[in-house]
């Protein structure tokens, strides 16, 4: 089998009555340090260009990676990275248009606007404790104002009210709210890659969902599902709230706000740990 990455055959290109180049050939190997060395206008950026398809030679071949450049460009520039000698793009071009361009050469490309905003957060002077701060605080103002929508809802026409304290409730969701938080950045810290980050997300999210009393009531799960219910962050968070809110703390409530509080910085510091920029 081949080792050649490159393989140049009578490669020629004619501009005007003038041979750019004339029946060049050469090969590359595997592991190769190859140099083109000549004087300006020797034609070393136009045999570049033709090996890679950008021009298309007047006579020969030029075979990289095993495809004709000719025939398969797009191929060639999916494996093949390039720094040519002048480049320009055209005036009042945006940054986004570029992003989408450099995007069409790939069949699986990544999100531009992610891979951008990572790179500015990389830049920045932000430790990942800020980063992630910032992030759980402004998911937190969502929530917040969901909560209240839901609560303005149910006292308005459902004629809900609070019997029990109504800051020891807001403390319990808080703390709930920032347990389940604090394993989402987990994931997203153990995670490498976006979908396995939501596939992973929806397995342990969705039973939590599920089991938590939110969707079924809980006391209608079978005892099994209720003891499992019964150590997941959300259970043990609604669990609260609805006792707080009628008034009646359950059974063990100190147990289950010292599992939440350890959920909460157990997996807070491991995200921390685990934090990477890509």
């Amino acid at each position: 089998m081949s080792t050649n990455c490159i393989v140049v055959k009578n490669l020629t290109k004619v501009f005007g009555e003038r041979k750019a180049v004339n029946g060049l050939s050469f090969s590359v190997e595997k592991g190769q340090v190859f140099g083109l060395l000549g004087h300006n206008g020797a034609g070393k950026t136009t045999t570049i260009e033709m090996i890679l398809g950008l021009k298309k030679p007047d006579e020969g071949q030029a075979v990289i990676l095993n495809m004709e450049a000719a025939k398969h460009r797009k191929e060639i520039f999916e494996k093949v990275g390039v720094q040519l000698q002048a480049s320009a793009y055209q005036a009042g071009i945006r940054v986004e248009e570029i992003c989408r361009e450099y995007e069409a050469l790939y069949r699986h490309p990544g999100n531009y606007l992610e891979l951008l905003v990572l790179k500015h957060l990389y830049c920045s002077p932000c430790s990942p404790v800020w980063i992630l701060g910032a992030d759980t605080l402004c998911s937190a103002v969502m929530a917040g104002l969901s909560a209240i929508l839901v609560a303005f809802t149910a006292i308005l026409f459902f004629g809900y009210r609070m019997e029990g304290n109504i800051l020891l409730f807001i403390g319990t969701w808080l703390l709930t709210m920032i347990s389940m938080f604090s394993i989402g950045l987990l994931i997203a810290g153990l995670c490498r890659t976006t979908k396995s980050l939501n596939v992973v997300t929806s397995l342990v999210y969705f039973p939590m969902l599920l089991l938590s009393g939110a969707t079924i009531p809980y006391e209608l799960l079978p005892r099994g599902l209720q003891a499992v219910a019964n150590v997941m962050p959300l259970g043990l968070g609604i669990k609260l709230m609805k006792g707080i809110s009628m008034g009646n703390l359950p059974e063990n409530s100190l147990l289950y706000l010292v599992l939440l509080i350890l959920i909460a910085v157990l997996c807070g510091v491991i995200a921390v740990l685990t934090f990477r920029w890509e």
